[in-house]
């Protein structure tokens, strides 16, 4: 008999990834082997952990970029 499916909120896991964490520090927040969690990637969205992980990672990227720029037109040259 298999044990019971973990569920993962993977808008958490879009978010730590956006953020740049990778999978070995994501996995633990579901108490899941990163294997486990690696797999579950390819179950959920027909792709590889690394080939997501990285669309998110430069969605976060692009976000990050996109604060600055507004922050720069609102005067804060901070970043500069």
């Amino acid at each position: 008999m298999s044990r019971p499916e973990i569920p993962i909120d993977w808008d958490l896991v879009d978010t730590l990834l956006q953020s740049g964490c990778f999978g070995t520090e994501i996995a633990p927040h579901f108490s899941m082997h990163v294997n486990t969690f690696y797999e579950r990637v390819v179950q959920k969205y027909n792709l590889s952990f690394t080939e997501y992980s990285q669309l998110k990672r430069s969605e976060g990227d692009g976000l990050i970029r996109s604060m600055q720029f507004r922050k720069a037109l609102d005067g804060d040259n901070t970043q500069l």
